[in-house]
């Protein structure tokens, strides 16, 4: 079954340039405000844990995306609260900018939502992403939810990106995620731990290396003979990792209806997924692990196994598509599972919009 996909209209902010500046123009009216304002840069100062961590209060012009991906994708009810939620969104005169609604992916086969947001400063992305996620978090019990699709939280994973490449605006995507991983943990009480360019630490965290430590990649239950995921816990090996591992935000304890929550800034991720026409989700983890990097497959690609309606596919994140692309991933996967396991790809299909599709409603949305 191809799940729903659906695109939702425009949530616009004051803007401090004038409404025909075109998105190319954006760095110099940026560098106009700048000026104006006096202030002179737009990184963000790391401080250690018991500091303030210096978030800037800049609102240095960009191009952002930013993809909060929500524990429910079957009550229409609670998705459709969670994503009106930012029309009744005040104007918030210290985060100037455009923050618009992307796109919105409802799977309802893997119980997820996801909720692209796009814009043109790192505050009024936070200021978007803290909105859907208080939302979510008010709506959803984890306690009461299962999937077949792995998660830690209800607010399971946020992720920033730059929409163009450059040297400055990766710092951008890096500020919006350290402020959102911020609102979550010291507003909301959420348990949030940071990844990518937004960690810490003087080697980048990845994403999969704190999914791992909370056993993100294990089923915890058996459902028939179906595999289900029910989150981060109360149970002794979560509070375990917990302490060994204190999250960047929030309380070392973890509330059960909530879970915790990843957010961290990388270079644009493209979601593949490859679906396998078998129903043996054995075969589809064998060939996940033999295509990641991770299991010796190909460069900047993370691959897992899952169930899916009436059978199995490999759901594949694509690091970086100027290493290794969707081609490549089909290719490999085909291959591998004719030869090994004699089952052969049915179709593959990829869940959000292109960069360059998310700048055109950017740039709509300014103009």
């Amino acid at each position: 079954m191809v799940r729903g996909v659906f695109v939702l209209g425009r949530l616009c902010r004051d803007l401090g340039v004038t409404p025909t500046t075109p998105i190319h123009r954006l760095t110099g009216a940026a560098q106009q405000c700048r000026a104006s304002a006096g202030r002179d840069g737009h990184m963000l100062n790391q401080t250690n844990r018991e500091g303030s961590k210096g978030f800037s209060t800049d609102h240095t012009l960009s191009e952002l995306a930013c993809n909060v991906y929500i524990s429910e994708g079957k009550d229409r009810t609670i998705i459709d609260a969670i994503v009106d939620s930012l029309s009744n969104t005040g104007t918030d005169s210290s985060s100037k900018g455009v923050s618009i609604m992307g796109h919105v992916f409802i799977d309802s086969t893997y119980n997820r939502t996801g909720i692209t947001l796009v814009g043109s400063t790192s505050s009024a992305i936070a200021q978007g992403a803290a909105t859907v996620s208080a939302k979510a978090l008010e709506l959803i019990d984890l306690r009461k939810h299962r999937a077949t699709h792995p998660r830690l939280g209800v607010v399971d994973h946020i992720s920033c990106h730059p929409l163009v490449q450059d040297g400055n605006t990766m710092s951008h995507a890096r500020d919006a995620a350290r402020k959102i991983a911020r609102l979550l943990g010291e507003e909301y009480g959420l348990p949030t731990y940071v990844y990518g360019t937004a960690s810490y630490h003087d080697g980048e965290t990845s994403l999969a290396e704190i999914r791992r430590r909370f056993g993100y990649f294990k089923p915890q239950t058996m459902h028939g003979t179906t595999q289900v995921w029910k989150g981060a816990s109360l149970d002794a090996e979560h509070q375990a990792a917990l302490r060994a591992h204190p999250p960047a935000f929030g309380p070392s304890v973890v509330r059960p209806e909530w879970g915790i929550a990843c957010v961290g800034s990388v270079p644009w991720v493209v979601n593949h997924n490859v679906v396998l026409n078998t129903p043996d989700v054995a075969v589809a983890k064998d060939i996940a692990r033999r295509v990641s990097e991770r299991g010796g497959g190909l460069q900047a690609v993370q691959a897992m196994g899952l169930e899916v309606d009436n059978g199995v596919e490999v759901a594949c994140n694509l690091l970086d598509s100027g290493v290794s692309d969707a081609t490549q991933v089909d290719d490999f996967i085909s291959r591998v599972g004719q030869q090994d396991f004699g089952v052969q790809v049915v179709r593959s299909y990829q869940t959000g919009k292109t960069i360059q599709e998310l700048r055109r409603q950017l740039e709509n949305a300014i103009l």
